[in-house]
């Protein structure tokens, strides 16, 4: 992989790139709006770019607020035969997107949880579009906050985030009332817990289930309940296991999460028995060391379907799919020399698996036919480090969200 370090001229480059757009930022939200007031115009102001970068009849849905957000930078990211892809940045202040989640709700908004860390001064991020324009909150402030967050929808229209406090090494929970404001609380404060955290919710009942990671111990914990009446249980503490963990909820309420076993070098899923109120851990593919950056989702049928990472050479990776008929699980090798960055994956249509990815920039990858289809998202070798994405199958689009590592934004794909 290039390094821009390794040019001066290129860093020369990257350092004058984020110099105009910290500029631009400062001129949209500080000195236009002056200018305006004193004219007499209203302050906010929408901005949108087309696909072929002409300001002015947007293709994309999507736009922006001076009020919120920066002016949004698209830019289309198309191949030949590719969808329609159009890059939006959402956010510039500060190093923001080193972790970054997306959902959607019943209108098929997008919801982003996104963390900014300056080392001393960082936040839980969060971003919205309410089908016109984007909007930007702060969720929690201080130092390193906000990592591996994990965002859904509450049976009451609104979101919830569980995420870890790096500075407190606990995990904690985010919810957003009607008015806007958010309660937070610390959920699990005991031997470094809260990394790898991700949540699902009860469409019915609205309770949240949690899992996440014990540094300290290395094992893999669950978490269960509404705010502020927790119920706490191991998934597995079989040796050094947890990181990388992905949760998903399936067909008739059934629970179920992926993860790194470190120990055997393993890709590991373990399953939420109602009945007897505990995990059933198995082992999915231990050939060579395999199972980093897991992504787990459900097909119609109630099977589980996998992405994930084994180490190949050179420091690279291989991007694997594994999927369960029955009892028995297949595992196949879609693409061979991946960068180690986050995977995410959503079932499409025909109940069949769409997986996106880092290589030389983000790629998806589509099962049609019993044959891998890929796709370049972004070209760009310094996007995609942390990306999450996800579905409206309503409207046959995928949303995606990334961080853009050239100028540590966090950038949004719509398909």
């Amino acid at each position: 992989m290039n390094n821009y370090n390794d040019n001066p001229r290129r860093l020369l480059g990257l350092i004058g790139a984020c110099m105009v757009i910290s500029l631009l930022v400062i001129w949209i939200t500080l000195i236009s709006p002056q200018i305006q007031a004193q004219s007499g115009q209203p302050i906010m102001q929408r901005f949108s770019v087309s696909s072929d970068g002409a300001p002015g009849n947007a293709k994309s849905r999507y736009a922006a607020t001076a009020t919120f957000t920066p002016v949004p930078v698209e830019t289309s990211t198309t191949g030949p035969g590719d969808r329609s892809w159009q890059s939006t940045i959402l956010d510039v202040r500060g190093f923001v997107g080193q972790s970054a989640d997306i959902t959607l709700d019943a209108d098929g908004h997008p919801h982003i949880a996104y963390n900014s860390d300056n080392v001393s001064i960082g936040d839980l991020r969060y971003a919205w579009w309410d089908g016109f324009v984007w909007h930007v909150e702060v969720v929690d402030q201080g130092a390193s906050t906000g990592e591996y967050p994990s965002i859904r929808i509450g049976i009451d229209g609104q979101p919830r985030i569980a995420y870890y406090h790096r500075a407190e090494t606990a995990l904690k929970h985010a919810q957003r009332s009607a008015n806007g404001t958010w309660q937070t609380a610390i959920v699990d404060s005991n031997q470094d817990r809260g990394r790898y955290a991700s949540m699902e919710i009860d469409s019915v009942s609205g309770v949240a289930d949690i899992v996440y990671f014990e540094r300290q111990g290395t094992k893999l914990l669950h978490v269960r309940g509404p705010a502020g009446i927790w119920t706490y249980r191991e998934v597995d503490d079989s040796g050094d296991v947890g990181e990388d963990a992905s949760l998903a909820r399936g067909p008739n309420g059934l629970l179920a999460t992926a993860y790194y076993d470190r120990s055997n070098g393993a890709l590991k899923y373990a399953q939420w028995n109602q009945s007897t109120l505990s995990w059933t851990p198995e082992t999915v593919d231990n050939t060579g060391d395999t199972g980093y950056a897991t992504s787990i989702a459900f097909d119609s049928q109630g099977r589980p379907h996998i992405s994930y990472l084994e180490a190949g050479e050179l420091g690279l990776y291989n991007l694997k799919y594994a999927v369960r008929t029955g009892t028995q699980w297949t595992t196949r090798t879609v693409e061979t020399n991946v960068t180690l960055a986050s995977t995410s994956l959503v079932i499409g249509p025909q109940d069949l698996p769409i997986m996106a990815y880092r290589r030389s920039g983000i790629r998806l990858a589509r099962l049609k036919e019993n044959v891998w289809n890929l796709e370049t998202v972004d070209n760009n070798a310094y996007s995609g480090s942390s990306l999450s994405l996800v579905r409206d199958a309503a409207n046959d689009q995928e949303h995606l969200v990334y961080e853009d590592k050239r100028c540590r934004d966090v950038g949004f794909l719509p398909s």
